[in-house]
């Protein structure tokens, strides 16, 4: 125990523990009330900083719409109806800020597409060669157009809708079937959104990138289906404006179906043309169809003049006339070969009476009211026509005059030579030789052993003994 005394460390003297000096009342009342009056402070400041950033909120949803724009307003998600409806317009509005409410802002501008889905791929040498046709501008310019024009080719293709007839033998029938050709086009569609279709717009569109590619694939659909209501030569010449129409209207109503809120403004063509490999076959054959078309429209062309020539303004009326007549006599014509066919073949009385033949007296008044329209029209005719009737009615004057001349002669020497048989026989001979002197051979036989007078004429048809018998005259 006593050891263990002693090794017990011995207590040190404690250490000397300093008050901290004293305050006084006054002193500390002093601040506390100036960390009141920085709390004041600050809380005040705080309170108009709050202030601030609820009304800079609540003015936040205050948004202009563009003159270019429609916008639509939604809160949670949801679109909310204001005082204009749904869709707003151009103009101040006010909805609620985020994250409670979003404004959606629709372009109404007129957007443009290029669609080359159906425009041909070119090489670069082609390309070339295509800058060098363009007139206008630099070769970098011209370069970059061209670029331009055959950027995104895909070289599809869409068909036409031509027929051909197809006679099958076995049955006698004619049947049409499908003879589809080839062609390429390049297509600009120019569209906008209204703001009557905005809200549609907005549900099934949305995006830009959408638009575009809805447009593309409606575009493709709806040349695909209007070529196939075309034949190949009617898209190339004849009607390519009536197909482009065709195009814009499948289009709209493509994009009806799906509600996209689209509205097609414009499509312009470049096109339609035909494959390369066969573009040489095309233009000779589109020039032969020119060639064709031309000739009948330059054909009544130079009709109309010449019967206008011939009888002045009356001319053509006087033409139509004249083939109206000939049609009709034409008709009645026919009507006569088929009852005569159908007399000679046999057949019965029944059959015959199912020849369709128009009574004779419905054929006279026919054809002779056309006759009475001819003859006023010739009566108001003008220029050549009056001056060759005038010279027939001449002609016809003195045709007439001259025989009565030579008849009234042939009855005084029938008066003179009453009883010389012989002589009129010879002066009646010489006037048939006179009137047959192209005849290559005459036989002329007076008097058979009957005591029958008859002439018997052998009239060569070949026309070089005509030529002969003329010179010899001659």
């Amino acid at each position: 125990m006593p050891e263990e005394q002693d090794n017990m460390p011995t207590p040190e003297a404690e250490e000397e523990v300093v008050a901290p000096p004293a305050v006084a009342p006054e002193e500390l009342d002093a601040a506390h009330e100036s960390l009141a009056t920085a709390l004041r402070v600050c809380f005040v400041i705080l309170k108009v900083i709050i202030f601030f950033m609820v009304v800079g909120y609540v003015l936040s949803g205050f948004y202009i719409v563009q003159q270019d724009q429609v916008a639509i307003a939604l809160r949670f998600g949801k679109v909310t109806r204001g005082a204009e409806g749904t869709v707003r317009g151009p103009g101040m509005h006010l909805n609620w800020p985020p994250p409670i409410g979003e404004i959606v802002r629709i372009s109404t501008r007129v957007r443009e597409i290029e669609v080359n889905t159906f425009w041909p791929q070119v090489s670069e040498r082609e390309r070339e060669e295509a800058a060098g046709d363009v007139k206008r501008g630099d070769e970098e310019f011209r370069k970059r157009e061209v670029d331009r024009a055959y950027e995104g080719a895909e070289n599809a293709y869409f068909m036409s809708g031509d027929l051909i007839e197809v006679r099958e033998a076995a049955k006698g029938e004619v049947r049409k079937d499908a003879a589809p050709n080839l062609l390429q086009a390049r297509f600009i569609v120019r569209y906008t959104v209204s703001k009557g279709s905005a809200l549609d717009y907005f549900h099934n569109v949305k995006d830009e990138a959408t638009e575009k590619a809805l447009v593309k694939q409606c575009l493709e659909a709806a040349v695909v289906r209007a070529a196939a209501g075309y034949g190949v030569f009617d898209m190339l010449k004849d009607k390519p404006g009536a197909f482009r129409a065709d195009v814009r209207a499948a289009l709209g109503e493509a994009l009806d179906q799906v509600r996209s809120g689209i509205d097609v403004q414009e499509i312009n063509m470049a096109g339609p043309i035909a494959p390369k490999s066969v573009a040489g076959a095309f233009q000779d054959v589109l020039a032969a169809e020119m060639e064709r078309s031309s000739l009948p429209q330059a054909a009544r062309a130079d009709m109309t003049s010449k019967l206008r020539g011939v009888a002045g303004e009356v001319g053509e009326d006087l033409g139509k006339a004249i083939l109206e007549l000939w049609d009709l006599e034409d008709k009645f014509a026919a009507e006569d070969y088929q009852q005569l066919d159908v007399e000679e073949s046999g057949a019965t009385r029944a059959d015959a009476e199912t020849v369709q033949r128009t009574p004779e007296k419905e054929r006279e008044a026919a054809l002779a009211k056309q006759r009475a329209k001819i003859d006023e029209l010739y009566a108001k005719a003008s220029g050549e026509v009056e001056e060759l009737i005038q010279q027939a009615e001449t002609t016809r004057r003195r045709t007439r005059e001259r025989a009565r001349g030579l008849s009234e002669r042939l009855a005084q020497l029938k008066a003179t030579y009453k009883g010389q048989q012989e002589f009129l026989e010879n002066e009646r001979l010489k006037a048939v030789a006179k009137l047959l002197r192209y005849a290559e051979e005459k036989y002329f036989i007076v008097e058979k052993a009957s005591g029958e007078r008859v002439i018997r004429i052998d009239i060569s048809r070949h026309p070089d003994a005509v030529k002969r018998e003329v010179k010899q005259t001659r």
